[in-house]
């Protein structure tokens, strides 16, 4: 948390997952469908403040990455382990080669493999 100079006041920088998915041959139409599902849930969070997805490069690779921003660790921590997201996630399994590897950030801070 970064402090205002001469203010009392903190100011929270914010927390951010990198998500990454590796998709199974043949099914990425399946995950852009499921992306358009979980999308409005994480956006209606509370704290919620970004989310940018890169997809993977055709005949390149089949990995997708979801980068999500939230105001707080607090909020980032609640849509992580809300059971709606973990419905979104137990519905995805079978269209990922692998489970998910999660990766945050506490405001500016570096990447944290969990």
């Amino acid at each position: 948390m970064a402090k205002i100079e001469g203010s009392s006041n903190h100011i929270e920088d914010g927390a951010t997952v990198v998500v990454t998915h590796r998709v199974r041959d043949g099914l990425q139409s399946a995950y852009d469908s499921w992306i358009d599902e979980i999308r409005p849930a994480c956006e209606s969070a509370p704290g919620f403040v970004d989310w940018q997805i890169v997809r993977p490069v055709a005949g390149l690779t089949a990995t997708y990455t979801v980068i999500i921003r939230f105001a707080t660790h607090a909020h980032l921590e609640s849509w992580m382990n809300s059971p709606q997201r973990e419905q979104f996630i137990d519905k995805v399994r079978p269209i990922l080669a692998r489970d998910d590897d999660l990766s945050d950030s506490l405001g500016s801070g570096f990447l944290v493999h969990a």
